[in-house]
């Protein structure tokens, strides 16, 4: 069984387009999602189970968030009747329903959050984002058992060599690190997956969907190096890579053939979403 710790919805602004409802077209909404939300929501279409701790921020949006989390309509997306047998998705670790259990980074309801994560089974592959807010549970869930997976794909930080590599070397020791490398140079991308080898032996940098620099322990190889300038906007990518990355890892899939797994169902993805922009 996987988890996700991490984001529970996004901002998502709706494009002036004919495929859209038109009083939607030119706004924007909240949705269930963010990367822990979306790997959630991935695994119930999958048919299999899945632990989410969401993460909400502070302030006035948080309860927005919270409220839609809560409703019925925003459930129905990610939870399943456990009396039929059905797969299960659940916050705080509710077997029976789906309860609106959030936390604020760094916040006061942050307790809450590490009291979920004794729910977690040891050796089971969690997601959880090394966003700003985030060292606490970090550090908590690098001194359990757990295969942790560290995501450092940030959006403010795309495109920025120097805070990456902070990112990296502020990251705990964990068994697995993805890095967001849109808009670096081949080489830059290397030179940060050495750097983040310092901390976990292995690691999956990926330059949009369909380029990465994947390294497990010594081994170190591209699959498909980026042209050197472009910046590839691969929406939705990441989100794809992480649920399959864990699905695989869970399913005890070597690492390497899990990357190669997750980079195909993401440029799956990508083929129709992707924005390729090119400097």
């Amino acid at each position: 069984m996987i988890w996700a710790v991490g984001e529970l919805a996004l901002h998502v602004f709706v494009p002036l387009s004919p495929d859209e409802p038109l009083a939607l077209q030119g706004h924007s909404h909240v949705q269930l999602g963010g990367g822990a939300g979306m790997i959630a929501r991935a695994a119930a279409a999958s048919g299999k189970p899945a632990g989410l701790i969401g993460v909400v921020g502070g302030d006035a949006t948080g309860d927005l968030i919270a409220q839609l989390a809560s409703s019925s309509a925003a459930s129905s997306l990610v939870a399943r009747d456990t009396e039929n047998g059905s797969s299960v998705v659940y916050l705080h670790a509710s077997r029976e329903k789906l309860e609106r259990v959030t936390f604020a980074p760094g916040g006061p309801r942050m307790a809450l959050c590490l009291e979920s994560l004794d729910h977690i089974k040891a050796g089971a592959p969690v997601y959880c984002p090394a966003f700003p807010g985030y060292d606490e549970v970090l550090r908590a869930l690098a001194a359990r058992d757990v295969q942790l997976i560290v995501d450092i794909g940030f959006a403010p930080w795309l495109g920025d060599t120097a805070r990456l590599q902070r990112a990296t070397e502020d990251a705990p020791d964990c068994a697995c690190m993805m890095i967001s490398c849109a808009g670096l140079s081949p080489e830059e991308i290397q030179a940060l997956a050495e750097r983040a080898a310092r901390k976990t032996s292995r690691v999956l940098a990926t330059a949009g969907a369909r380029a990465a620099l994947i390294r497990d322990r010594e081994e170190l190889f591209w699959r498909q190096p980026p042209p050197a300038k472009v910046v590839r906007c691969d929406v939705g990518a990441g989100d794809i890579v992480a649920h399959t990355l864990l699905q695989a890892l869970d399913d005890g899939t070597p690492f390497v053939s899990a990357c190669e797994r997750a980079l195909s169902a993401a440029s799956a993805h990508v083929g129709r979403w992707g924005v390729e922009v090119r400097s």
